[in-house]
C-alpha cells in the first residue's frame, strides 16, 4: 500500500472463543488450527479483491475498496465456516466468527492503515455475537439496496473508547425467495416445499429431491452420475439432501472446485460444502469443460 490518506472499508474478523481450543487441543494443534482458519480468512479477503493488513493469532485485518465488497466478503465468510471444516481439526460449523465493518478515511503508512475509520470498525467487531456481522449506519447506507433491505437495527451505542454514539447494524443474508416455494393451504395454513436439485452433465441429468436424497457422482459406472475422465477419481463426490440443504461431499484425491452464482471459486477436497446457489462443479480440474457438473435449483 501506498503512503498517505485514503478512503477505504476496514474489516476485522475474528474467530470466537479461540483459547478454548488452547485448552482442549493443547497449544501445538490449536495454534494449526488457528493458522488454518487465518489462512481461510485471508483467501476469502483476496478473493474478493481485499487486501489483508494483518493477522493477530485469532483475527484478520483487512481492507476494501467499497463496504458493498466488504459486507459481501464477510457473508462468504460466515457461509463457509457455517459449512465447510475449514481445517483436519474441526468439524464442518464447529469455528464461529464475527465480523465489525466500517468506511472512512484512513492514513496508509507502510503496510498498515491508521485513523478514527480504523478504531470504530475493530470496536464494532468487539460487540458481535458469534456469527454477527455488524457495522454502522453510515456504512450500512453506502450498501445496495438489497443488502440495506437485509439489515437490521440493533442498538445505539456509545462504543469503547470514543466519545459519539454509534448506531449499529447487523447484516443478514438477503432472504433467497427462489429456494423455497410457499403454498397457500385454505387461507389459514401455508406449506413450505422445498425446491428440487438439477444436476447435468453432457445427456445426463439427475434430479435431487425428497424422494431422492442422495446422489453419488464419479468414473465408475456403479455412480448415479458417470464423468469419465481420468482426472476425475472412481468415487469422486457425492451430493445429498440433509436437513433442507444440499451437501457436496467430495472424496477424492484431485478435489472439486465450486462456483456458485454471485460467489468466487472455491476448492474443496476431502470436505462439505452447501449448494445454496444455482453454478458449476469442476471435477478433479479447474475449468476442465469434460469434468463439468451443472446444477441448479429448480
Amino acid at each position: 500500500m501506498e503512503k498517505g490518506h485514503d478512503q477505504k472499508a476496514l474489516l476485522f474478523v475474528d474467530i470466537v472463543d479461540s483459547t478454548i481450543y488452547y485448552d482442549t487441543l493443547g497449544d501445538e494443534k490449536a495454534q494449526t488450527l488457528m493458522a488454518d482458519a487465518m489462512s481461510t480468512l485471508s483467501d476469502i479477503v483476496m478473493q474478493y479483491g481485499g487486501e489483508v493488513v494483518k493477522t493477530m493469532g485469532d483475527a484478520v485485518m483487512a481492507t476494501f475498496d467499497s463496504a458493498e465488497v466488504a459486507a459481501k466478503s464477510a457473508l462468504f465468510m460466515q457461509r463457509i465456516f457455517q459449512t465447510n471444516a475449514v481445517s483436519v481439526l474441526a468439524q464442518p460449523g464447529e469455528l464461529k466468527v464475527r465480523v465489525g465493518i466500517n468506511f472512512g478515511d484512513v492514513v496508509v503508512d507502510k503496510d498498515d492503515v491508521f485513523g478514527n475509520a480504523v478504531i470504530v470498525a475493530s470496536r464494532v467487531a468487539s460487540i458481535a455475537k458469534p456469527e454477527q456481522i455488524l457495522t454502522t449506519r453510515d456504512t450500512r447506507d453506502l450498501l445496495p439496496k438489497e443488502l440495506i433491505k437485509a439489515s437490521r437495527f440493533i442498538l445505539k451505542k456509545q462504543l469503547k473508547g470514543l466519545p459519539e454514539e454509534h448506531e449499529i447494524f447487523e447484516i443478514l443474508n438477503a432472504p433467497d425467495d427462489a429456494n423455497v416455494t410457499t403454498i397457500d393451504s385454505g387461507g389459514t395454513t401455508s406449506l413450505t416445499e422445498e425446491l428440487s436439485l438439477i444436476l447435468s452433465h453432457g445427456d445426463q441429468k439427475i434430479k435431487l429431491d425428497q424422494n431422492r436424497t442422495v446422489v453419488s457422482i464419479g468414473r465408475n459406472e456403479e455412480n448415479d452420475l458417470v464423468i469419465p475422465s481420468t482426472k476425475v477419481s472412481r468415487h469422486h463426490a457425492k451430493i445429498e439432501l440433509k436437513n433442507g440443504r444440499y451437501v457436496f461431499t467430495d472424496k477424492s484425491a484431485n478435489g472439486s472446485y465450486i462456483a456458485q452464482e454471485g460467489e468466487p471459486l472455491i476448492k474443496v477436497h476431502v470436505d462439505q460444502t452447501t449448494l445454496y446457489q444455482s453454478g458449476k462443479i469442476y471435477l478433479g480440474g479447474r475449468d476442465d469443460e469434460s469434468c463439468l457438473v451443472c446444477f441448479s435449483h429448480q
